[in-house]
């Protein structure tokens, strides 16, 4: 019997929304925007992008699996431009603009990067939520929390409007990017724990308790499941500390399933989209990139 998700409340299930969502902001005229036009094509096809972002003066506050947007500032074209999550905690480092001097950076995974063209404009946003301060003096400022799922549904129903035809995930309609991201996590857990499954093991979701998705128990035998889905090539994925630590402790026991080139049919994952890898999860320090470090001082 194919594994299914867990029982949520229905608004839980249809819109997810993380526990805070903050604005970062991006003035072209103080900052380069390089690589910024490769963010815009590699998200437009459904490939995350991943850089280090200032937070302004905000030390702490901003956790991973926060949703953060990017706001565009300056003499014109004024608007968020992008969205994401940020992967990591708030860490200083050397100042972008002045090497003599620090700034505080977190690591964000963009969902969503567009053209200014393409921005949702200050006065869409003001007239929304005019309770919201969309004149931050610097980054970091946190949205609302009363307003924090309008403003991710204003942005998907946007974002919607400005995918391009061939753009995985086309056709479906305006769900917020967090659902669609929610639907492709919890695609690959059922997909893994579904063939376990189908494999002899009695299988139980963990995911919202351990840092793994899942334990499959076979008489004696135990294995403990990692699920991730992506809509690119699968290349790479984003682990966590915690899921790195814990496979790390187990050796031999943990399996990672990976499903990647994900693509919808309408409002849902296409079960027949992409490739679906089961195989060992034994990180080696090697074939892991470093997004950021706890430094225990002196």
């Amino acid at each position: 019997m194919a594994a299914t998700a867990p029982e949520m409340p229905k608004d839980t299930r249809d819109m997810w929304i993380p526990p805070s969502a903050f604005l970062l902001t991006w003035n072209p005229a103080r900052t380069s925007d390089e690589g910024m036009a490769e963010a815009i094509v590699s998200t437009a096809s459904g490939v995350p992008w991943t850089e280090s972002w200032s937070t302004g003066g905000r030390r702490q506050g901003i956790e991973p699996g926060d949703r953060v947007y990017l706001l565009r500032q300056g003499t014109a074209g004024r608007g968020i431009v992008g969205s994401g999550i940020a992967i990591s905690h708030i860490e200083s480092d050397q100042h972008w603009a002045d090497s003599s001097k620090t700034a505080n950076y977190i690591d964000v995974e963009w969902d969503r990067i567009v053209a200014t063209e393409d921005r949702l404009d200050i006065e869409d946003l003001k007239a929304a939520f005019p309770g919201q301060n969309w004149r931050p003096q610097s980054s970091g400022t946190q949205v609302r929390p009363e307003v924090s799922a309008g403003v991710d549904q204003l942005w998907s129903e946007h974002i919607a409007q400005t995918l391009p035809p061939a753009a995985p995930g086309g056709g479906q309609g305006h769900q917020t990017l967090t659902a669609i991201r929610i639907k492709i996590e919890m695609a690959a857990q059922n997909r893994l724990m579904a063939h376990f499954e189908s494999e002899g093991w009695t299988v139980e979701d963990t995911h919202l308790t351990h840092p793994y998705d899942a334990k499959a128990t076979r008489g004696r035998e135990v294995c403990y499941l990692e699920a991730k889905g992506t809509q690119s090539n699968g290349a790479t994925v984003i682990v966590t500390k915690g899921e790195v630590d814990h496979a790390r402790n187990n050796p031999g026991r943990c399996v990672i399933g990976i499903w990647s080139g994900i693509t919808f049919d309408g409002d849902d994952v296409d079960e027949l989209s992409g490739d679906f890898r089961v195989m060992p999860f034994e990180p080696r320090y090697e074939e892991l990139t470093a997004k950021t470090f706890d430094w225990t001082t002196p």
